[in-house]
């Protein structure tokens, strides 16, 4: 056995080993966010202005992805991404391209588990009203790509929308 053939077998064995300490170093520090979905805090709903930009017509409240990397033996190295957003609309007439949502797919990519809540304060409460799968709708752009497009129900001035899914 040559010394290269060594030195290439011995980074076969130590590359994932590297890789999954990068990965739990990140995991162990990453930011844990404390917005469960389907909860929009009264304050969220209450606000009547983007404190960064207070003309603003919408801003994002929160725009998260988490990847999860994990090793099944046999099949190999899995991906999982966990997408995670949150827009208050503050003018429904001039945001209303929020409110319809179109996301990609790509080669054999699927997507699962997708929430869409939109939420509104009523009477000094907060109300949230879901889509049902029947208003998600898939379309094939190319052989190798696919958008997955939806719209937010009763959006109104000072709605928060959130969608959160699995890639």
């Amino acid at each position: 056995m040559t010394s290269s053939t060594s030195y290439l077998k011995r980074i076969k064995f130590y590359a994932p080993l590297i890789l999954l300490f990068f990965c739990f170093t990140t995991v162990g520090n990453a930011q844990k966010s404390t917005n469960k979905f389907g909860k929009a805090v009264l304050d969220e709903l209450k606000k009547k202005n983007s404190s960064i930009e207070p003309e603003a017509d919408a801003e994002y409240l929160l725009n998260n992805c988490w990847t999860k990397l994990s090793y099944e033996p046999g099949l190999g190295w899995r991906r999982k991404m966990i997408i995670h957003k949150k827009i208050k609309i503050y003018s429904k007439e001039d945001a209303s391209d929020w409110a319809n949502v179109i996301f990609s797919l790509f080669g054999k990519d699927t997507y699962s588990s997708l929430k869409v809540v939109t939420h509104n304060l009523v009477d000094g409460k907060s109300v949230s009203e879901q889509i049902s799968k029947k208003d998600i709708f898939r379309e094939n752009v190319t052989e190798e790509k696919e958008n997955v497009r939806f719209t937010f129900p009763n959006v109104k001035d000072g709605s928060v929308l959130e969608w959160k899914y699995e890639l």
